[in-house]
């Protein structure tokens, strides 16, 4: 579901540059896996080798709870020929370990480029570094090792600028996916649920600390500076009460004929089916919702693209004239302008669960301007609570920090010397960006300023 979009952001980026589309036999876009009819690295790097693909029935035979990774993992026991000069994945937290390798396998001098984002971890997939996931030669050196790197480029960044959402809903993101205002069901004390490691760390996502020094029960105050979301529409888009919205409801019909009428007032206010989309984040309930939704629109003739109804080998996640109704799966890395989040009593009946808060940020985060949250009461009055206590701290995230031992921490394995280039690289471009400095200029202050880091 995400092809349509990445071709859509090259053609874009590339037209900077060139008077011309790109070459598109010299770029392809594919799915991990792949099959007949669909491009796919497994299923593409097996033809290339002239080795037998193994299906998905196949693979549920040999582990039916990880039949990607054991496909992957019998590939990466032949020697596998080159294909591409440079190989570029993205989501890809959504991937294992033996997958990494192929990749590694099939491309030219290790030219690898991996984008993803820990709190979008809805597969339970561990988040390794370079070294452990790229493994060892025969010699027991690691494939790919950022630490002896020879020269001072950045091999392991860290963006802490976000272009997509606007700030407030960013942070809304960040507090109900961390589980910062989560209350503690009989001592309704407040009780995070996941944690990041340390200040470098919040600083490096863009935030400010303005209190506290991560460590445990140390008072913590995060913020995010405008600067860090620099976005124009966020002078538009200041009003929480009107850009993220949160209801509950006393059943799906009753849910499902009021986000109807939502999207309906959307389109009264110009914008178009294909700018929504509808992200169910109950499974058990997700037909239901979507028949509900489409039923209530097709009485004003608005249509619906469902996800659930598309062919295996679908490539797009938008249609024109259509809103978009999707599982929080297809939905990762695209976005729409206003995003309806249903279901999500189904979360915060298991409250606590990483996976599940991961998936309502990951939903959140799919917005461009808009976000509504639904679900069933009583469930969904705790996601209304969760977002009250953050309006009221003014956006700023305001926390107790836990221990290790008490919560699940994000980590970042970084070595010192990647996360000093880091810092330099956000240095210069807001040194640079502001006008007032040359680059050299620029490169002068920063030594003058990290001189301690460096003796």
């Amino acid at each position: 579901s995400l092809r349509d979009l990445v071709q859509r952001l090259i053609t874009r980026f590339y037209r900077q540059f060139a008077e011309q589309d790109p070459d598109w036999n010299k770029i392809h876009i594919m799915h991990a896996w792949g099959g007949r009819g669909l491009e796919g690295v497994y299923y593409n790097t097996c033809s290339y080798n002239g080795i037998p693909p193994m299906n998905l029935s196949q693979a549920k035979l040999q582990t039916p709870n990880e039949p990607f990774d054991y496909i992957c993992a019998q590939l990466n026991k032949y020697t596998l020929k080159p294909q591409y000069d440079y190989v570029i994945l993205d989501e890809a937290q959504d991937f294992p370990i033996h997958f990494y390798r192929i990749c590694r396998q099939i491309t030219r001098d290790n030219q690898i480029i991996w984008a993803y984002d820990d709190f979008q971890n809805i597969l339970n997939i561990k988040i390794q570094d370079e070294k452990e996931t790229f493994g060892k030669d025969e010699n027991g050196n690691f494939f790919i090792d950022f630490s002896q790197q020879n020269n001072n480029n950045v091999q392991d960044l860290v963006l802490h600028k976000c272009y997509r959402n606007p700030r407030k809903i960013l942070l809304c993101a960040f507090a109900l996916g961390l589980g910062i205002y989560n209350k503690d069901s009989k001592t309704q004390k407040i009780r995070i649920i996941q944690r990041l490691e340390h200040n470098g760390h919040w600083e490096s996502l863009g935030f400010t600390v303005e209190t506290g020094n991560s460590i445990a029960s140390d008072k913590m105050i995060v913020s995010r500076p405008e600067e860090n979301s620099p976005l124009l529409k966020n002078h538009f888009l200041d009003n929480s009460d009107a850009i993220i919205k949160i209801s509950a409801y006393e059943n799906i019909q009753k849910e499902c004929e009021a986000v109807a009428r939502l999207i309906i007032d959307d389109l009264n206010k110009e914008l178009n089916p294909e700018d929504i989309s509808v992200i169910a984040l109950d499974n058990g309930n997700i037909k239901s919702y979507f028949r509900l939704i489409s039923q209530y629109l097709e009485r004003y003739n608005i249509k619906t693209f469902s996800m659930l109804a598309a062919p295996n080998d679908n490539t797009v996640y938008k249609v024109e004239g259509h809103v978009t109704l999707s599982t929080i799966f297809k939905a990762k890395g695209n976005e729409a302008g206003s995003v309806y989040v249903v279901g999500i009593d189904a979360v915060f009946a298991d409250k606590n669960n990483i996976t599940e808060r991961n998936k309502l940020f990951t939903a959140i985060t799919r917005s461009l301007a808009w976000v509504t949250l639904t679900g069933l009461a009583p469930e969904a009055r705790i996601c209304i609570e969760e977002f009250r206590l953050l309006k009221h701290n003014d956006f700023k995230l305001v926390f107790t920090q836990p221990s290790e031992e008490e919560v699940v921490t994000i980590k970042q394995s970084m070595d010192k010397k990647q996360a000093i280039l880091n810092k330099i690289k956000r240095m210069s471009t807001e040194l640079i960006e502001d006008g007032e400095f040359t680059t050299e200029e620029a490169l002068n202050l920063i030594k003058r300023e990290l001189s301690p880091q460096k003796q």
